[in-house]
């Protein structure tokens, strides 16, 4: 697998990653705080783009479950735009979302 994604890094980074700047939203995977297997991801968005905006209300943090997660929204800059990020990091227990949300 390794491999095949070596071999197409050269058009990756020819035609797909230089799109990212321009794009009106971006979902980027990042390891998490809480450490691998679990990741970071964040939903990148230009103020004033096409797509619609997610909002959070509020900041969440769900716990009862491990490694648990975070949710968060925040105002930051996107090779030169502004964007709002909402991120997210851990896992969330579908199971028992609901009473997390409480």
């Amino acid at each position: 697998v390794r491999e095949d994604i070596n071999k197409r890094l050269p058009d990756f980074s020819k035609y797909v990653d230089p799109q990212k700047a321009n794009a009106d939203v971006v979902l980027r995977y990042e390891p998490s705080e809480q450490g691998l297997p679990f990741l970071k991801v964040k939903l990148i968005q230009k103020k004033d783009g096409a797509f619609p905006m997610i909002t959070l209300k509020k900041d969440l943090t769900l716990t009862g479950s491990k490694p648990g997660a975070t949710l968060k929204m925040y105002d930051d800059d996107w090779f030169g735009s502004a964007v709002t990020v909402v991120e997210m990091d851990g896992e969330i227990d579908m199971n028992n979302m609901e009473a997390q949300l409480k």
